[in-house]
């Protein structure tokens, strides 16, 4: 799976089944209530070339995106992969976990 980042307009729907999930669009013709709109920073992983991904959550900035994108998958802070080279993946990640 790969890191997916992206800034846009998003929106918070509520399907009748009360889940909420964000979305780039606005899927209220679907039957779907839009609860919030926001403007801001999407992440996720995704597996390109394939349907399966993560839902989208959403933050202020980029680098809060990414923060918790390597905190909620043990990523590497940095590079956003699982397995890396990066010479201070460790401690940026111990930074992430102090501040949070």
């Amino acid at each position: 799976m790969q890191a997916e980042i992206v800034e846009a307009t998003w929106y918070l729907h509520r399907d009748d089944g009360g889940g909420d999930w964000w979305a780039e669009e606005d899927c209220s013709a679907l039957g779907h209530e839009v609860i919030e709109v926001r403007e801001g920073w999407g992440a996720r992983l995704s597996a390109p070339g394939y349907m399966d991904a993560t839902s989208w959550g959403v933050y202020d900035s980029e680098d809060e995106a990414q923060d918790d994108l390597a905190f909620m998958y043990d990523l590497c802070p940095q590079c956003l992969e699982a397995e890396c080279d990066c010479d201070d993946a460790a401690a940026r990640l111990r930074e992430i976990v102090d501040d949070g």
